[in-house]
């Protein structure tokens, strides 16, 4: 009766949402309105664990992160119609709900006729904590120096920062069939950031500069209606889509300059700088699909998008940049327009031989009233892209499958003063030699040219590194997978892949860049309650980056090793167990030469140990107890952190935490079905 009570005031709940939605023609995004299927059974699994120590890198996404006992709890509850003839169904999933990382969804529908969605998620993300900052907080956007009037060291004059963000959004939508084949759709979403990152101000044309605790508070509003049509032959989509970014305070921060004085005692008469945040901007696209079977062999796609990203935001009033603003119309006024269109078809000759072929084309253009302030100028976005390209499926004798391709892509940006080609060409071949043996090969290659730019032709080399993608490139991937199963009850495999992109006509930015991982594999299943696995990977990376004056080599190579077994025991299956063990070390390597400054810098080093070990048990058949012990051990050798609040030419930076800890999680739950 308890169990009912439940799943009837699910229902309750769930068709608030759908009261407004049942009369009219709406829909949601399809992770949101996908019918409801699987059993009926519901799920409550509540319970606690703890952490030994702050755990901020470890799990600055997901998990906990504070030092002690946090709750868990989970829920997956659902309902179905009585009977065959009730279509209605309804879903309440919950994760991590003990914990920031935490989401939450809701389902409720009649199939075939309607269903609502709403969810809510919240994702943070740790930067740091204990960082120093000579800044304090004025209010949410200003920092300010301390008061005058003492003669302590910098260290003395800080605070510290635990930098870190938040981010929540909150999605609601629906869907209505209209008619046997067509159904509409609608879905909205707001997202929330806040909290506090590091962010650097400075003259670029200068010595100075800081680094400050700055606060982050925006938004991103996101919505969403669709049309779709869908018979045998034709399935049709028409759409459109809405999204707004804005800011939730000013469009900007101030702070007090501590390079702007000479001395800690004269702080308060520092100057106050304005920084901008992320200006806001709207983005409109329409948009359409259509699939048509032409007949039993072929079938063609094709695709259209016409958007429209504008962005007005006032320019910051800025006394440093008094010179180059007074040059403006107090707005960029920008626009970039996009058009995107795209082609394809299918058709198979005959069950052995198959081909595919597609036209796309990109247009974005930028339209606004300034493409350069003062003596900087603006990253423009216009280009024009077009691609051809036609690969093919064969079915070989035997157990053997080919697939090849060919690719064309013309990219004419509106900053180079030439366009580039890219041609590439690929294949695979899989093969099942026998029952025990089959593997596969790949290789692509890709050629691109005429872009007129080899390095220091461009008067700021800044810019011309970091513009390295225009020059003329050649890549090369190769790879290979293969498994054998030595007796039934053991399996061994390997995987082997190479890439390199060698920028041959490039002398300043990237040069060269070259990858290749190799993986060995070992699979032990003596029983059916018993599995077990062993893995070992190298992947190594050398980069060659050069600028006018210095050239910079960087070598990578990291080691990882995993082992684990998971076994069913006791009578009925009862109690399941599983442990893992994963170690990885990672080397990188810097060298600097060139002008006399020649140097190696001290070997990063990166090492990781971490078990886990789970089990359950099944005390009943509607009740299940969770176990879980988690250790990790982290240490790295890194010259650029473990180092407190400092100065150096000119540049006031905040430090950086030292990643050095063993840190102990466990946790304990109980599950209930019903």
């Amino acid at each position: 009766m308890l169990a009912r009570r439940k799943v009837c005031q699910l229902s309750g709940v769930l068709s608030i949402a759908a009261i407004a939605l049942n009369n009219g023609a709406l829909a949601g995004t399809p992770k949101g309105t996908a019918i409801f299927v699987g059993p009926a059974e519901s799920t409550i699994r509540a319970g606690a664990g703890y952490l030994s120590e702050d755990s901020h890198h470890a799990n600055r996404y997901t998990g906990p992160v504070g030092e002690g006992f946090y709750p868990y709890l989970e829920l997956d509850l659902r309902y179905r119609g009585e009977d065959e003839d009730d279509a209605r169904y309804g879903r309440l999933e919950g994760r991590d709900l003990g914990i920031e990382s935490r989401t939450l969804r809701g389902r409720y529908g009649v199939q075939g006729t309607y269903g609502v969605f709403i969810e809510y998620n919240q994702r943070p993300r740790f930067y740091g904590e204990g960082l120093e900052s000579p800044h304090w907080e004025g209010d949410r956007d200003s920092l300010i120096l301390p008061e005058a009037g003492r003669t302590a060291e910098l260290d003395e004059w800080t605070r510290e920062w635990d930098l870190d963000t938040q981010r929540r959004q909150l999605s609601l939508g629906g869907q209505r069939h209209i008619a046997e084949d067509w159904k509409i759709s609608a879905a909205f979403s707001r997202e929330e950031k806040t909290g506090r990152r590091a962010l650097g101000y400075g003259n670029w044309m200068g010595p100075q500069g800081v680094q400050l605790p700055a606060p982050v508070d925006q938004r991103t509003d996101q919505f969403d209606l669709n049309a779709e049509y869908a018979n045998e032959e034709l399935q049709a989509q028409f759409g459109y889509h809405l999204s707004m970014f804005s800011q939730l305070e000013e469009n900007y921060f101030e702070f007090e300059d501590p390079n702007s004085v000479s001395s800690f005692t004269e702080w308060r008469e520092a100057d106050t700088r304005k920084v901008s945040r992320a200006p806001e901007n709207t983005y409109h696209r329409i948009h359409a699909a259509l699939a048509y079977q032409l007949q039993r062999e072929t079938r063609i796609h094709t695709k259209l998008d016409l958007g429209r990203a504008q962005q007005d935001d006032d320019f910051i009033d800025d006394p440093e940049y008094a010179d180059e603003l007074s040059q403006l119309d107090g707005s960029l006024d920008g626009r970039i327009d996009t058009t995107r269109f795209a082609l394809r078809g299918t058709h198979r000759f005959n069950p052995r031989f198959q081909i595919r072929g597609g036209y796309r084309f990109d247009d974005r253009d930028y339209q606004g009233s300034a493409d350069q302030i003062g003596d900087y100028a603006l990253r423009i976005h216009s280009l024009t892209r077009q691609s051809l390209d036609i690969d093919g499926d064969v079915r070989l004798p035997g157990r053997n499958n080919l697939l090849f391709g060919y690719e064309f892509e013309q990219t004419d940006r509106e900053q180079a003063d030439a366009t580039t080609d890219d041609h590439s060409v690929n294949a695979r071949l899989r093969s099942r030699l026998n029952e025990d043996l089959s593997g596969s090969v790949y290789a692509r290659f890709l050629d691109r040219s005429g872009a007129n730019y080899s390095g220091p032709g461009l008067t700021d080399s800044i810019q011309a590194t970091r513009i390295y993608y225009l020059a003329d490139l050649q890549r090369w991937e190769f790879g290979a997978v293969g498994s054998y199963s030595i007796i039934p009850e053991l399996a061994v495999g390997a995987e082997v892949t190479f890439a390199e992109d060698d920028y041959d006509e490039s002398e300043v930015g990237l040069l060269s860049d070259q990858l290749s991982s190799y993986t060995a594999t070992l699979d032990y299943f003596p029983a059916e309650a018993f599995s077990g696995y062993t893995f070992i990977t190298l992947e190594t990376r050398e980069r060659k980056q050069a600028g006018e004056q210095r050239s910079l080599d960087q070598d990578e190579v990291t080691w990882t090793l995993g082992t684990g077994v998971n076994a069913t025991m006791m009578a009925e299956d009862r109690l399941n167990m599983g442990a893992e063990l994963v170690y990885m070390d990672s080397e990188t390597d810097l060298g600097v030469s060139g002008s006399g400054n020649n140097q190696d810098f001290s070997t990063l080093n990166i090492e990781m140990l971490q078990l886990k070990i789970s089990g359950d048990y099944q005390f009943t058949d509607d009740l299940e107890i969770g176990l879980a012990y988690l250790v990790q051990r982290f240490k790295e050798s890194d010259w650029s952190r473990g180092i407190g609040l400092g100065s150096e030419e000119g540049y006031i930076y905040m430090g950086s935490e030292e990643r050095d800890y063993t840190a102990h999680m466990g946790l304990v739950t109980v599950g209930y079905q019903f």
